[in-house]
């Protein structure tokens, strides 16, 4: 690896990886690592019984599926979620049609 790069311990504890270390070490947000103690030295080590990173990432065909939910899908106006906040849960979760019911005309 042999280029060094200072890096700071923020008040969490927490410590950002330079990205040249991270590609070449494959390493991904998320990845856990086993941290230790050796000679004075910090030592990381990945977690090697996880997938790899390259498994936990969207497949083309997921990407335009989520691409697709989110064409059909909006965000609630303030007035729909005005109308649904009455909706009783008698107990249990609303189901979508009792949602659009209460969105639609405003009852209970």
């Amino acid at each position: 690896m042999g280029s060094e790069k200072q890096v700071t311990i923020r008040a969490r504890g927490q410590v950002t990886l330079p990205a040249p270390l991270r590609r070449t070490l494959g390493l991904n947000a998320g990845d856990r690592m086993v941290a230790s103690g050796e000679d004075g030295r910090i030592v990381l080590d990945p977690v090697r019984n996880e997938p790899p990173a390259e498994r936990r990432r969207l497949t083309p065909a997921q990407r335009a599926a989520r691409a697709e939910v989110r064409k059909r899908t909006r965000p609630l106006s303030a007035a729909e979620v005005d109308a649904i906040r009455p909706v009783r849960l008698r107990g249990r979760p609303p189901t979508p049609e009792e949602l659009r019911a209460a969105v639609v005309d405003g009852r209970e």
